[in-house]
């Protein structure tokens, strides 16, 4: 039987940082090419990965990343509608768009998955230009009969609240990395602690404001004489973050916080085993793959109890109020102070992040598919 071809296209599976939609992007590629009775090729118009490392991923896994640049192939498609995707890579059965930002004309049948629609229901928190060009993208993908996949329930909830009540969308969960799920080893456990010298909170993910992350400092500056602890953040710069380095400079935190930058997959698996708790107190998320990774690495969570972060962490973390410093502050102080929660929500988080497994996602994604194939 010949193979189904599938386009895996995004964007986010040539960039050089591995995480939110590049996680996606990867570890869907790498459970789905394993089903045989499917062919997926990955596909984007743009990378900032250096040449050599391009070339390295392209020959790996046989992704093709479009030359002349995103604004024209952006531009072209969106004003034009030309050329067709099949016209440029050839046929193909199904064009799986893993991360929506502009229109890819095709006659094939679409699957795309919503991992937030932030931009419509948190838009102060993104430029107003893509407002415009996301709404208008559902819309089209709507008329065009696209199967929807979205990555939590909350984010189905309000994709149909915003585009239909009555859409269909498949509700797929994304997993847990494997290398988060294996034990790390002592000695590096230890020299992640040796390099912070004390008990620390974590916090992972990017500067950007929808993180949270100046109530964070704020809350943990209001125990920082109560605690031995310190804050460790890692994650690339984001927009607007003045007020956070700001806090960050302020005599109440100077020397109690550590500022990271990235750190790899290995490095992040070695703090999570580390810290006390990771405080994971976003406004918003779609899903939120840094509080499932490291209640799989048997890292205590603090997380947000709005948005997605209560289905995915359900009773295996601490939820707390985003907006409310105080509750933040608290739940800090109480995974400081005991010892027992801690090895009991560690527990807890390792059997939580069991359910979600990327080889769940992809059978799943698969039968999708298989679905709309038939039925073309």
């Amino acid at each position: 039987m010949t193979p189904m071809r599938i386009i895996h296209f995004n964007d986010h599976f040539f960039h050089r940082v591995p995480f939110g939609l590049a996680r996606y992007s990867h570890e869907l590629f790498r459970e789905t090419r394993a089903q045989v009775d499917l062919q997926v090729l990955p596909v984007g118009i743009w990378s900032n990965l250096e040449p050599a490392a391009l070339a390295s991923l392209c020959d790996e896994t046989g992704a093709r990343l479009l030359r002349g640049g995103r604004r024209a192939w952006a531009s072209s498609w969106h004003f034009l509608g030309l050329p067709r995707l099949e016209a440029v890579i050839g046929d193909f059965d199904v064009l799986h768009i893993c991360g929506p930002g502009y229109r890819i004309p095709t006659r094939q049948p679409i699957v795309v998955t919503i991992h937030d629609i932030g931009l419509i229901t948190h838009p102060h928190f993104f430029s107003p230009q893509y407002f415009w060009l996301f709404r208008g993208h559902m819309r089209d993908l709507l008329r065009r009969k696209a199967r929807v996949i979205a990555v939590s329930q909350h984010t189905a909830n309000e994709f149909r609240r915003v585009f239909g009540s009555s859409l269909e969308i498949e509700v797929i969960h994304e997993g847990v990395a494997d290398i988060f799920l294996k034990p790390v080893e002592p000695a590096r456990v230890e020299q992640a602690r040796a390099r912070i010298g004390t008990p620390f909170f974590l916090s992972a993910g990017s500067f950007n404001p929808r993180k949270n992350l100046l109530r964070v400092c704020r809350a943990f500056a209001s125990i920082a004489d109560e605690v031995p602890h310190s804050l460790v953040l890692v994650g690339a710069r984001g927009w607007d973050d003045e007020e956070v380095w700001a806090e960050l400079g302020s005599a109440r935190l100077r020397g109690r916080v550590h500022t990271l930058g990235f750190v790899d997959d290995r490095e992040l698996c070695a703090l999570y085993a580390a810290a006390d708790a990771l405080i994971f107190a976003s406004l918003f998320e779609g899903f939120g793959l840094p509080a499932i990774e490291a209640l799989g690495a048997g890292c205590p969570v603090i997380a947000a109890n709005t948005t997605s972060l209560p289905e995915v962490v359900g009773d295996a973390g601490l939820l707390v109020d985003p907006l409310d410093t105080g509750a933040i502050a608290k739940a800090m102080r109480l995974i400081a102070s005991d010892a027992v929660l801690r090895a009991e929500l560690a527990a807890k988080g390792r059997e939580r992040a069991g359910r979600f497994t990327w080889a769940a996602a992809s059978d799943a994604t698969g039968a999708v598919y298989r679905d709309l194939a038939r039925s073309a």
